[in-house]
């Protein structure tokens, strides 16, 4: 049985329903924000810290279910970390971008005009209606949207820009050589500064597939937001697909483990990176704590 309530994010009318065991769990479907799962001690609101960023929120569940991205139930331990999803806009022009994007979802032949229904105001991160619709006269009057709304060329243009950049994605591709010890800089520093940062990393030998490894590679590499290249060992492999990434314009974060940067080959030259690239900005590393840290540094600085 369902209850007509306020929505927590954005205080429209949403239907609550209770799901499991002494409704342990709500699923509400809001017209704004979308479907969501809450459980029952965020909606009887035991925490209440997110209350000045909800607006953020309710854009992230509207985009996520847009999208058709996997939510996981919000509780009171997770609810503030949704606030540094990648997919959240820092910027103005972040926000209209989302707009643009939206009208691009939706339009099936160029110059379809499309109709924004004044209770998807989340599809901008828009506290109301009325920011909403001021945003869409910004875009027509900088020449993204026509006035009876449709995409003009340059609107156009600029999603396929967007996509094309995977401004959405929250995935990270990483490039290193499968030995025991930077399989283990993986998973312990890697990943878990990905994660707190609101990205999933991925290595390939993670990864169940049928196909060539490169071209799985190449695949996963194209739906990445940025890379992590690390260059220990100097494999073939990571040369590849940093220089791949690179020329699809992605961010490319590239470490390397000190005493293999720093040390003397046989001949006693310094560096055993490839002297192509060591005049980039490399993390260079002494131990897991220390990439781990300095990669969320590099994050937060280069990416979010």
């Amino acid at each position: 049985m369902s209850e007509i309530e306020e929505c927590l994010f954005c205080k429209e009318n949403a239907s609550y329903e209770g799901k499991g065991p002494l409704d342990q769990t709500y699923e509400v479907n809001c017209p704004n924000c979308g479907i969501y799962r809450i459980s029952s001690k965020v909606k009887i609101g035991i925490c209440d810290d997110y209350t000045s960023y909800a607006y953020l929120i309710s854009g992230l569940i509207r985009e996520k279910n847009n999208l058709g991205l996997t939510l996981e139930v919000i509780t009171s331990d997770n609810i503030l970390s949704l606030i540094s999803d990648p997919l959240i806009p820092k910027t103005l022009m972040q926000r209209l971008d989302k707009i643009i994007l939206y009208f691009y979802s939706q339009t099936s032949y160029f110059g379809e005009d499309i109709f924004i229904d004044n209770e998807k105001y989340s599809i901008a991160y828009a506290k109301k209606i009325d920011e909403l619709n001021w945003f869409i006269q910004l875009l027509i009057q900088e020449g993204y949207l026509s006035r009876s709304l449709s995409l003009t060329f340059k609107g156009w243009e600029r999603a396929e820009k967007l996509i094309s950049t995977n401004n959405y994605s929250n995935k990270v591709f990483v490039a290193m050589g499968f030995k025991e010890d930077l399989l283990e800089a993986h998973e312990k520093a890697i990943k878990t500064a990905c994660k707190e940062c609101g990205f999933n990393s991925l290595l390939i030998s993670e990864k169940e597939h049928n196909e060539g490894i490169t071209d799985r590679i190449i695949a996963e590499i194209k739906t990445s937001k940025f890379m992590i290249t690390d260059f220990t060992y100097n494999n073939c492999g990571a040369y590849f697909e940093a220089g791949y990434a690179q020329g699809r314009g992605l961010e490319v974060i590239r470490t390397c483990k000190k005493e293999w940067f720093d040390g003397e080959d046989e001949n006693g030259n310094k560096n055993h990176v490839h002297f192509d690239i060591n005049h980039y900005n490399f993390i260079i590393w002494k131990d897991y704590n220390d990439l781990k840290e300095k990669l969320i540094n590099r994050i937060r600085a280069t990416i979010l």
